[in-house]
């Protein structure tokens, strides 16, 4: 397979992973919602939320081994060495983060999240289970990394569909054999992660057999670099949703519930350049093909892309907020169109540093942007309401662009891989 068809079978590999975990997404919350009721499926919706924003006790070991991996295709001892460092840190991170979860529970069910009385006992059992879930969840992200190294993106996205289609389909076969039973769903939940893990062990267990021991010399180069991966992966969030939360504090909240509604909408064009620039990172890793060969391409891509999202946006308005709403919110919307773009291009930038191994100035740039995207969001939401938020997210995306295009330009001695 030449490089351009590899390319382009791993992008729409990757696209599938994300597009059908969505099917079975829209195919199933019905049914989940009428069978669980609402507010026992509130209690579900915040499980596979904590379980997948708990994914970050990984500390970003996945995408670590990734670009740690990519160039050491010939060297079969020091891979297997590095795999094994990979897997067992990754188990001991998610064991550490099981436990501090299942500490935290009371504490979320007494002060932070309003469960009703007549449900706390069945919501903390799910949250115990749901602590249990972080173990599967971290290993599998670090032996999806091994695969994409190896540029296994077939084998990488199965198992994301298999996780993502079992994490609704379960939970829909045990309200059939058990009822609205919580502690029956989430451990359906963890069951499917824990199998995905142990089905992803076995996919890679060619690359873990050469040599023997753990390795753990390699932990601290792991350590430091998925460590800085993880200041992105908190940070990044609070940058991407923090304006539903100043406006939740400036606004009533069904203003919040439309602005919501547009920016996941014209967010999910976000879809295509993760796909691309996942399927580009061990090439570029690896050395095997140039930074400035693909980003031309990628920047043509997200512009037609985001242009034919600007104009289906008003007629989607229309069938999700109505006419008359959708009118209203056509602006707005056009400015977060336009923030999706720079968003979009970052990756690249973003991408080419990764692999390049030069994680930490990508995180202290997003760390120093963080404050400074507070007070420009909180400053304009109060004068301009959801377009003074819509202008905010749009210009720290421009402003994130044009920060990382500046930091990969810079002339750099590429990192060493231990």
């Amino acid at each position: 397979m030449n490089l351009r068809t590899s390319l382009h079978t791993n992008t729409l590999w990757n696209l599938a992973g994300i597009a059908l975990p969505l099917l079975a997404a829209l195919l199933c919350i019905p049914a989940l919602m009428q069978g669980f009721g609402l507010p026992r499926f509130g209690v579900l919706s915040l499980v596979w939320a904590l379980i997948g924003y708990l994914g970050l006790f990984e500390l970003g070991l996945g995408r670590t081994m990734t670009v740690k991996l990519a160039p050491m295709a010939e060297l079969a001892r020091e891979r297997a060495s590095l795999v094994r460092c990979g897997l067992s840190l990754g188990l001991m991170a998610g064991c550490i983060g099981a436990v501090l979860t299942a500490l935290l529970v009371p504490w979320l069910l007494s002060h932070w999240l309003k469960v009703p009385v007549d449900l706390q006992a069945d919501a903390s059992h799910a949250f115990w289970l749901a602590a249990l879930g972080v173990v599967p969840t971290t290993g599998l992200g670090v032996v999806r990394g091994v695969l994409e190294a190896r540029e296994r993106f077939a084998q990488s996205n199965a198992l994301r569909m298999a996780l993502g289609v079992l994490g609704f389909a379960l939970p829909a076969l045990s309200l059939h054999w058990f009822g609205p039973n919580l502690s029956a769903a989430v451990s359906a939940l963890v069951a499917a992660r824990l199998l995905c893990w142990l089905l992803g062990l076995w996919l890679i267990r060619a690359d873990v057999r050469a040599g023997a021991g753990a390795a753990f010399n390699h932990a601290g180069a792991l350590l430091r670099f998925g460590g800085w991966l993880t200041v992105s992966s908190v940070v990044g969030p609070l940058m991407v949703y923090g304006d539903r939360f100043f406006l939740g504090a400036s606004a009533n909240l069904a203003d919040v519930a439309r602005y919501s509604v547009v920016q996941e909408l014209v967010q999910r064009l976000l879809v295509f350049p993760t796909a691309f620039t996942s399927a580009w990172l061990p090439k570029l890793a690896g050395g095997r093909i140039s930074s400035s060969r693909g980003q031309r391409k990628f920047m043509l891509t997200m512009l037609a892309l985001c242009g034919l999202g600007a104009l289906l946006l008003q007629p989607a308005l229309v069938l999700w907020l109505g006419a008359v709403e959708a009118a209203h919110y056509q602006p707005m919307g056009w400015l977060l169109c336009v923030g999706v773009l720079f968003n979009a291009l970052a990756q690249w930038p973003f991408t080419v540093l990764h692999a390049q191994g030069n994680v930490r100035a990508t995180a202290l740039f997003h760390v120093l942007q963080l404050p400074l995207y507070l007070l420009a969001i909180a400053g304009l939401t109060h004068a301009f309401g959801l377009t003074g938020a819509a202008f905010a997210w749009g210009g720290r995306a421009l402003v994130d662009w044009l920060g990382l295009e500046y930091l990969m330009r810079r002339p750099m001695h590429r990192q060493s891989t231990p």
